[in-house]
């Protein structure tokens, strides 16, 4: 028995060699991908600032939503000063064809007094459109104001939401 056991034991020993051998061929490459594979999920393969470039990436529709609303206001507001600026000069150029008519209807020049109030009335209706329309131009501009908030606090919660879920989520990157 002692002389099989001496006989077979240095083909057992190559044997376990050769098995060792091929397990550790086999597994490397498996421990490796897995290894790669945790890394990932733990997302060790990111940089530091990670959450809060997910958290930029998160907000950045609603930051971009909020600088149009933003061009949005300031090109309202422009034209509603613009239209309270014509309208204010039409209500002053109304004030001087009112004294223009006064003056030839006092001078008896009938067809130029009536011509200068028809040409009154026309500047007293395009100063009231103008003021209509500053109007109308100063509510979109408030709304587009009020809609620039809201963007920016959906930005802020869509930041802190992804930041939430990914503290959750990878409470080992703290």
């Amino acid at each position: 028995v002692k002389a099989a056991e001496n006989s077979v034991a240095p083909s057992l020993a190559m044997t376990r060699a050769k098995t060792l051998a091929l397990i550790r061929q086999r597994t490397a490459a498996l421990a490796e991908q897995e290894s790669e594979a945790y890394a990932r999920r733990m997302d060790w393969d990111k940089p530091a600032n990670w959450p809060q470039i997910l958290a930029q990436r998160a907000s950045e529709p609603y930051q971009n939503a909020m600088v149009i609303a933003a061009q949005r206001f300031s090109e309202y507001r422009a034209a509603a000063q613009q239209a309270v600026r014509d309208a204010n000069a039409a209500t002053a150029a109304s004030r001087q064809l009112e004294s223009k008519a006064d003056s030839y209807a006092k001078s008896g020049d009938a067809p130029m007094a009536t011509d200068a109030r028809q040409k009154l009335k026309e500047m007293r209706t395009k100063a009231g459109m103008l003021s209509v329309k500053a109007k109308g131009f100063l509510g979109t501009a408030r709304d587009a104001y009020t809609s620039m908030e809201k963007w920016q606090e959906a930005s802020q919660q869509a930041a802190a939401y992804i930041a939430q879920v990914y503290t959750q989520n990878h409470p080992d990157r703290l």
